[in-house]
């Protein structure tokens, strides 16, 4: 696809679950979409203009039809600015595909090409080097994990952290307590007629010395669905595993993703 047939816009973050609605509405697509401005009191010429929906909304819905298996990141950060949570949707499809970006109050949506994916899904990711100097506890309260999952820094740094980690896992408590961490869980989706739900997830906790994989059946809330559990798993004891968690692991789990 050459660069300049790629349609782009720009939505308020909090119309981004009205126009995946309404792309999957079909023929009530421009109903779904003007209901959901007159509810904002806000219109958003990019979506809707002279009285259709626009060529670029157009195009952008159709892999969001197409797509029975999307992906979602969603990632929290206290250094994030000018929002500490980021989220990402990819609706693949066979040629081309949709992909929702929202940070702060804005979200972008742009076509790609679905060869693409890996290069949006690894951009949108804390994979990079680290020391794997893996000196966090072997597990953490399951409330840290509900409180990363629904945003709350401060709730989770103060379950990730006490006196016990100030001495036996310096380094990690350290990078915590200094914000200097990101809790990441990337979601692969099955559409079931206009809902999805989560079939697998992948969350991590990551600090400049090393990555943890969270062994949680927990899912973040995402334009997909409010926040739910992986089916067929059964639900957090009260303390959930970290397992120190290589790069390369975690680039090789998300490799499954990209199956159509």
């Amino acid at each position: 696809m050459n660069t300049k047939d790629r349609p782009t816009i720009s939505i308020p973050a909090f119309l981004t679950e009205a126009f995946r609605t309404a792309a999957l509405e079909s023929g009530n697509g421009e109903r779904v979409w003007l209901e959901a401005e007159e509810a904002a009191g806000q219109r958003v010429e990019s979506v809707f203009s002279a009285g259709c929906l626009t060529e670029d909304a157009l195009n952008l819905f159709v892999p969001i039809q197409k797509s029975t298996h999307p992906i979602t990141i969603y990632s929290l950060s206290p250094h994030y600015t000018p929002n500490v949570i980021r989220q990402l949707c990819i609706f693949q499809a066979p040629v081309s595909t949709t992909v929702l970006r929202s940070v702060g109050e804005e979200s972008h949506i742009y076509l790609i090409d679905t060869e693409e994916t890996p290069h949006v899904l690894l951009a949108n990711s804390p994979i990079f080097t680290r020391e794997n100097d893996f000196d966090a506890p072997r597990r953490i309260h399951s409330q840290a994990v509900d409180a990363l999952s629904r945003g709350d820094i401060e709730e989770a740094k103060g379950l990730l952290i006490d006196r016990t980690t100030r001495y036996m896992n310096a380094r990690f408590h350290r990078e915590i307590e200094e914000d200097n961490w990101e809790y990441s869980a990337w979601t692969r989706w099955k559409r079931v007629a206009s809902r999805y739900e989560p079939i697998s997830s992948i969350a991590t906790l990551s600090t400049p010395s090393a990555s943890y994989k969270i062994a949680t059946s927990r899912v973040p809330s995402s334009y997909l669905a409010p926040p739910c559990t992986v089916r067929k798993q059964r639900s957090d004891p009260e303390q959930v595993e970290l397992e120190g968690y290589y790069q390369t692991m975690l680039w090789c789990e998300l490799a499954n993703y990209f199956n159509l």
